[in-house]
């Protein structure tokens, strides 16, 4: 692949991956869990912990009572653009990290690395596909906010944010796991 054309498309993914974090930033707790949860995976997965490690492990320690301060129901502290944007760039930095070549998967997986990060951001990747093509699809901008998000749907039929959080996140879990199961299985 030319240099350009693989600097365009590292610039494009970047863009994509930090705004489709920012997207489900809709809920308490949902963009948090988005992100130890893609830690984790990578994490676990890996032959042996990662030069990142030491920095998931801050980020860790440090969203961990961020937990307990957004679910209050006074008082309330929020991510905000800024927050869910730089949750967003650190899901990015693993991501590249995955990407490159100091990264190995475990060798009972033989995964492909770009299905593998696929995969791992599975849920803010399709929850922003989705939207953007309902967007469209009733003539709407797909760049102006609206209640069409996978988090949004589940509040209107009644689901409290914590529940949300953990259905959202025990599905998207469930998938990935499957998938990679199901991948290395073949």
């Amino acid at each position: 692949m030319p240099w350009l054309l693989a600097q365009l498309s590292t610039i494009f993914v970047f863009l994509v991956v930090v705004n489709a974090i920012n997207f489900i930033d809709g809920i308490d707790g949902l963009a948090i869990s988005e992100l130890i949860k893609i830690i984790l995976f990578i994490e676990l997965f890996s032959i042996n912990f990662t030069d990142l490690s030491n920095l998931g492990i801050l980020v860790l320690c440090s969203l961990i009572p961020l937990y307990y301060f957004n679910f209050k129901k006074t008082r309330k502290i929020f991510l905000g653009d800024g927050g869910s944007m730089l949750l967003g760039t650190m899901v990015m930095v693993y991501i590249l990290y995955v990407l490159g070549d100091n990264y190995t998967i475990k060798n009972s997986l033989q995964i492909n690395k770009t299905l593998f990060c696929v995969l791992v951001l599975i849920y803010p990747l399709t929850d922003l596909l989705r939207v953007f093509i309902l967007r469209l699809k009733d003539g709407k901008s797909p760049f102006i906010a609206d209640q069409n998000h996978l988090h949004h749907v589940l509040h209107k039929k009644g689901f409290k944010p914590i529940l949300n959080v953990l259905v959202i996140q025990g599905l998207s879990s469930a998938i990935f796991l499957l998938c990679v199961y199901s991948i290395t299985k073949l």
